[in-house]
């Protein structure tokens, strides 16, 4: 099976009422490009809790295929991924 790079994210965790665990919003996972994204956001927090972080099942809810360079969330040469404490941006060149 073949691999792919995938952002698997807390929606809404930009909204200061919501409750970020060790400040935790999102995690990038090598996963397999078959699976369905329940299947890639159970992989990712089993991963998460595997390392010591005490999230709960369900924590995450949404998944972003960014290893696709076509027609993922960084299409174009130099789109941007930035990293805040409590969301993502995508700033697209």
């Amino acid at each position: 099976m073949a691999e792919a790079l995938y952002l698997v994210t807390k929606s809404a965790s930009n909204d200061p009422s919501a409750t970020l665990i060790d400040g935790i919003h999102a995690v990038l996972i090598n996963s397999d490009d078959g699976g369905s994204d329940a299947q890639i956001i159970t992989e990712a927090e089993t991963a998460v809790q595997g390392h010591g972080h005490a999230i709960p099942d369900g924590y995450f809810d949404t998944v972003s295929a960014v290893g696709d360079l076509t027609s993922g969330p960084l299409p174009d040469d130099t789109d941007i991924m930035i990293f805040h404490p409590r969301t993502t941006e995508i700033v697209e060149a």
